[in-house]
C-alpha cells in the first residue's frame, strides 16, 4: 500500500501543471484586460467621413437655404416700412427704419448662431452614432482576447501599447463580415 507521492513524482506533476500553465499563458494575448481600437482609422477606413460629410453638408445646405428666406423676408418688411413712408421721412420714421433694421439683423444674427449650433449638434450627434456602432463588435473582440474594457486608442494621449491590446483590425474585419453578411455582397477590403 501505498503512502502518498514520492518526490520524483510530486516534481514531475509541478513541473507538468507550470508547463500546461506556461502555454496557456504564452498563446493567450496578452492585454491587461484592457484593449484600444483606432477610432480614427476605423473611422476613415469604413468610409464614415464621406458619408457624414453629405449628411452635414445636406444640412447646411437646407440652413443656408432657411437664412436666405429669412433675409428676403427683413429686406422686403423693411422695403415695405420704407416705401409707406414716403420719400422724405419724418425723424420718427428714420427711427423706426433704423429700429426695424437691428431688429433684422438680430434675428438673422440669431438664426445664423443657432443654426452653427445645430451643425454642431448634428455632428456630435454622427459621431456618437457611429461610435455607439462600433462599440458592439469591439466588445466582442476584446471579449475574445479576454480583455474587459475597451478605450479609443487616442494618438495624442496613447504613449505605448503592446501590439497584442490593439484591435482596430479585427473590429474593422467583424464590421465588414457584419455588413457583408447583412447585404450578401462581398466585403470591401
Amino acid at each position: 500500500m501505498r503512502r502518498g507521492m514520492s518526490s520524483i513524482e510530486i516534481l514531475i506533476l509541478v513541473l507538468i501543471v507550470g508547463l500546461t500553465g506556461y502555454l496557456l499563458l504564452k498563446e493567450s494575448p496578452k492585454t491587461n484586460g484592457i484593449v484600444f481600437v483606432d477610432l480614427e482609422r476605423v473611422f476613415n477606413d469604413l468610409g464614415s467621413g464621406q458619408i457624414m460629410g453629405q449628411m452635414v453638408d445636406a444640412e447646411i445646405a437646407k440652413l443656408e437655404a432657411k437664412q436666405k428666406e429669412l433675409q428676403l423676408e427683413v429686406s422686403q418688411r423693411l422695403n415695405l416700412i420704407r416705401k409707406s413712408f414716403g420719400e422724405s421721412p419724418n425723424e420718427t420714421q428714420l427711427q423706426t427704419l433704423a429700429a426695424v433694421k437691428k431688429d433684422g439683423q438680430a434675428k438673422l444674427e440669431k438664426s445664423s448662431m443657432e443654426d452653427r449650433a445645430a451643425i454642431a449638434n448634428l455632428r456630435s450627434k454622427l459621431m456618437e452614432d457611429f461610435r455607439n456602432s462600433i462599440k458592439p463588435y469591439a466588445k466582442r473582440i476584446a471579449e475574445q482576447q479576454g480583455a474587459e474594457t475597451v478605450m479609443i486608442a487616442d494618438r495624442d494621449n496613447l504613449l505605448a501599447c503592446p501590439a497584442e491590446s490593439l484591435i482596430t483590425d479585427q473590429v474593422l474585419k467583424a464590421i465588414r463580415e457584419g455588413k457583408q453578411n447583412q447585404s450578401g455582397s462581398p466585403a470591401k477590403e
